[in-house]
């Protein structure tokens, strides 16, 4: 179970700089309309804020108003049995609730989003450049998340704009 709990912290540290690389931008649908993503077999359909541009062949959509602000959707296959990704959602909120004893989260919550139980973390605001909000779950054979990052001074302002967007999201498939 440690192993297959630290493969799983690995690939979310991976995710989130992958993620984080730079691309080149390119145009949204019209203000208001949904997109879709599609990797390893889950689809997730999700309304981005009216303005936000996404970046030509990625899951990633920024803010133009700010650089760097932006949100991202990874997601991976684990074959396993929904009890075991059960467990390793509770182990990642334990861990979560941990972090924040030691001052590295702000906070930890359980938090359902588009049907699917998983973790919300925010990080504190240690980081002088950025700040990071990270929903994960593990369901459906698949480890699935969302990154939202933006600049430290105004990451307050961001967050009702995040929690928006999760509550948004719709999972199509699997």
């Amino acid at each position: 179970m440690n192993r297959l709990l630290s493969l799983s912290l690995t690939f979310i540290l991976c995710s989130a700089i992958a993620g984080a690389a730079p691309a080149q931008t390119a145009s949204v649908a019209p203000s208001g309309s949904t997109t879709t993503f599609s990797i390893f077999n889950v689809k997730v359909e999700v309304k981005p804020p009216a303005g936000w541009k996404r970046q030509e062949g990625t899951r990633v959509f920024v803010d133009p108003g700010v650089d760097n602000a932006r949100f991202t959707f990874e997601a991976g296959p684990m074959d396993l049995p929904d009890k075991t990704l059960r467990i390793l959602n509770e182990s990642a909120f334990d861990q979560g609730k941990d972090r924040v004893k030691v001052g590295e989260l702000s906070s930890c919550e359980m938090m359902e989003v588009g049907g699917l139980d998983g973790v919300l973390t925010i990080e504190a605001s240690k980081n002088p450049s950025q700040r990071r909000m990270v929903w994960v779950t593990h369901a459906r054979a698949h480890y699935m998340s969302f990154t939202f990052t933006a600049p430290t001074p105004v990451f307050e302002k961001y967050l009702p704009a995040f929690r928006g967007i999760l509550a948004s999201v719709r999972f199509l498939a699997p």
